[in-house]
């Protein structure tokens, strides 16, 4: 920037660090300088939808996100983001369509699935989330937080004995996982 102020790609990615150490706010203000000086770019677009959403300011998230998808529609982000902005907003119908959209896109963007199956969970369709989970679940199997949420679903489809075989399964994986351990007592 001491080079050239005009940088949108500095100020987009100063706004990805600002992100990434969770500084939302400042995040935003990158992302709007990065817009203001190349506007038909859209990724600051797609990225102001995440930060926005991280601020709560759902309104304007979407109508970022909207605009990116307007410049470019075959970017996964742009429907990644609109997912969350959707989920966030209590809307798990459309979340389902965006993060869909974004595994067709990338089909190898495992946080798009993971994020597919809580939209189908948060939309009561449980047969399918867990059939996302599943999904997701052999790509990353180390993530324990899939094996806890398979563990919900099954005990929620009726399937007692696999519930608690994912329950016992991820506090084999970590015994300090409190929520596995409530879960196996609700079972």
């Amino acid at each position: 920037l001491q080079l050239d102020s005009t940088a949108a790609y500095a100020y987009n990615e100063l706004g990805l660090l600002a992100r990434r150490f969770e500084k939302y706010e400042q995040s935003v203000e990158y992302f709007n300088k990065a817009v203001q000086f190349s506007p038909k770019w859209v990724l600051p677009w797609a990225n102001l939808c995440g930060s926005y959403k991280d601020v709560g300011q759902l309104e304007t998230s979407e109508k970022c996100g909207l605009n990116a998808l307007k410049l470019d529609s075959a970017i996964t982000l742009v429907h990644y983001n609109l997912g969350h902005v959707y989920l966030a907003k209590k809307e798990p119908t459309k979340a389902i369509a965006y993060f869909q959209k974004s595994t067709i896109l990338d089909s190898t963007y495992s946080n798009a699935h993971f994020n597919l199956g809580l939209a189908y969970y948060e939309n009561g369709n449980y047969a399918q989330a867990e059939k996302i989970w599943g999904y997701y679940h052999e790509k990353n199997p180390n993530d324990l937080m899939v094996i806890q949420n398979l563990g919900d679903i099954a005990m929620r489809l009726g399937k007692s004995s696999e519930a608690e075989s994912q329950f016992l399964k991820l506090i084999k994986e970590d015994p300090q996982f409190a929520v596995a351990y409530l879960s196996l007592g609700q079972l």
